[in-house]
């Protein structure tokens, strides 16, 4: 393997997990990465090995640079293809954090930690890209970058509408004519026909409101005089009926 990076042990804070320095899972992760992920990937993760007090990262890469050290049009190309890996890893991240397995939830919550794009540095030697982490280096040059193609230019509006200038009417103006005749024609038969209903007819559909309580009586008198009768006879019935028996006793 080959060395490309060193970072002495006070600059930044390690990160922990289950009781121990994130840098120790090294081999557990690797081995993840080589038996789950492509086999493009295998190889993402860097080696930081303790030498006094500095760390030094190997690579099976070569030639690695610091990708925050690159061009913007140079940096992007890489951070295309981490975010195509950390979209992978969180997908495997998310099955794992879903399953019932302690065991599986534990290795969602590791690699979390070891993938977090604000705790990794990115070098890359314009082909391959390996990855540092394990420590908070609270790096906000690991955007997502969003290419949106350039707009086309629409087609300009005309200056003027060549109809309007053109001497002779068009078929379709003509047609609109002859529509325009058409409905005049129509609404002027509709109106004669509305006009010859008589108004006393169009009275007649309509419900009578009876203003006051006599007109009611009127109206019901007129309508059910027989039920009226049939009272009156009722009441005379039972009163010709007390009157017997009051005689009776």
């Amino acid at each position: 393997m080959h060395k490309f990076h060193q970072i002495p042990t006070d600059t930044f804070v390690p990160i922990s997990h289950d009781n121990s320095y994130l840098f120790t899972h090294y081999e557990r992760v690797a081995n993840f990465l080589a038996f789950n992920l492509d086999k493009n990937y295998k190889n993402i993760l860097a080696k930081p090995v303790q030498n006094g007090f500095v760390f030094d990262w190997f690579s099976s890469y070569e030639n690695l640079r610091n990708n925050n050290e690159k061009s913007k049009e140079e940096s992007e190309i890489q951070l295309v293809k981490y975010w195509a890996f950390i979209d992978v890893i969180n997908s495997k991240i998310d099955q794992l954090a879903n399953s019932s397995d302690e065991n599986n939830k534990n290795w969602a919550n590791l690699l979390t930690k070891v993938f977090n794009h604000k705790d990794n540095f990115i070098f890359s030697n314009g082909n391959d890209i390996c990855i540092v982490w394990g420590w908070k280096f609270d790096n906000n040059k690991n955007y997502k970058p969003n290419f949106v193609s350039k707009p086309t230019a629409a087609t300009p509006p005309p200056l003027y509408d060549k109809q309007a200038f053109s001497e002779t009417p068009t078929n379709d103006a003509v047609l609109s004519e002859e529509n325009e005749e058409e409905l005049t024609e129509e609404n002027a038969l509709e109106d004669e026909v509305v006009e010859e209903i008589p108004s006393e007819e169009l009275q007649e559909d309509l419900p009578v409101e009876h203003s006051s309580f006599l007109n009611f009586l009127k109206w019901f008198a007129s309508q059910y005089w027989w039920l009226l009768v049939v009272l009156a006879s009722l009441i005379i019935l039972v009163f010709l009926y007390k009157t017997i028996q009051y005689n009776a006793i």
